[in-house]
């Protein structure tokens, strides 16, 4: 099995110990979840990817285990109680036993405030923040009962300094910083440990598409890591899959209520260089 670059000097690492199950929500697109999935299955993980879209879901779990890696497809709502329920309940615990969680499912919505509905609102905060207070309050006595673990959360740069028109859904993230810091002061002493990943402008179609809308996508990218990055590329999804699965191995386990930032060092820009003659 070949390993992208970016994480290949994990595995067979004395440091990343995998044994057991990790739940990736919102893991059958083409983007952060896929990477991901990806990186923690490349490490020796079996990997539940949890997703609404069962079908896309089982595409991506067959086209890992075509690489040699353990994935299954598991369908789930997450903004759903019962659905989630189920999941956790029945369809998880046949993979062996769960020793981890990455809440990334998510949607987006560019809108100023004052022009977001009430539904736009609710079905964001559903399941952007919702849906992980969800998954977390399901996942944590499995992971107790087997030994202790972790979750990784995704949140996001916007969380730190909101762009024009993310307001509502840098809210969300926000609320995931502090649900982060909840979990592992609720539970730190249970044997979980939690902390949040915070992506800039990753390389992903869900991005793309939005980029799309604004004119141009491939001019619009490289004006943005031109003049608002220290690091002038997109970043990609196995860079973030990378992280992950560092925090939640061995290698990672005094490491909790921590925030990490991957975005190319957007978010501690002094300035940008939009205008610049260089």
């Amino acid at each position: 099995m070949t390993l992208p670059e970016t994480y290949a000097g994990l595995a067979g690492s004395p440091a990343i110990a995998p044994s057991g199950v990790i739940v990736v929500t919102g893991g059958a697109g083409q983007g952060i979840g896929s990477g991901i999935s990806r990186a923690l299955a490349a490490v020796g993980w079996t990997v539940a990817i949890a997703d609404r879209d069962i079908s896309a879901a089982r595409d991506v779990a067959r086209d890992m285990r075509s690489d040699g890696m353990d994935a299954h497809a598991v369908e789930i709502d997450v903004s759903d109680e019962e659905s989630v329920a189920r999941a956790f309940s029945r369809a998880i615990p046949e993979l062996g036993s769960l020793r981890g969680l990455v809440n990334n499912a998510g949607v987006g919505l560019v809108k100023k405030l004052a022009e977001v509905s009430v539904p736009e609102w609710d079905l964001l905060h559903a399941v952007d923040l919702r849906g992980a207070f969800l998954c977390s309050r399901a996942a944590i006595p499995d992971i107790i009962r087997n030994g202790g673990g972790g979750i990784v959360n995704i949140g996001s740069v916007q969380a730190l300094g909101p762009h024009y028109g993310y307001s509502t859904y840098a809210a969300a993230k926000a609320g995931l910083i502090g649900l982060s810091r909840g979990i592992a002061a609720d539970h730190g002493r249970d044997g979980i440990r939690c902390s949040i990943i915070h992506p800039g402008l990753v390389d992903s179609p869900q991005n793309r598409e939005i980029f799309a809308a604004w004119g141009d996508p491939e001019e619009w990218i490289a004006d943005y890591i031109g003049s608002r990055q220290m690091i002038p590329r997109l970043i990609r999804p196995d860079e973030v899959g990378a992280v992950a699965a560092f925090l939640l191995s061995d290698a990672g386990q005094s490491i909790t209520a921590t925030e990490i930032v991957i975005d190319g060092g957007s978010s501690r820009m002094a300035f940008d260089r939009t205008g610049d003659d260089e």
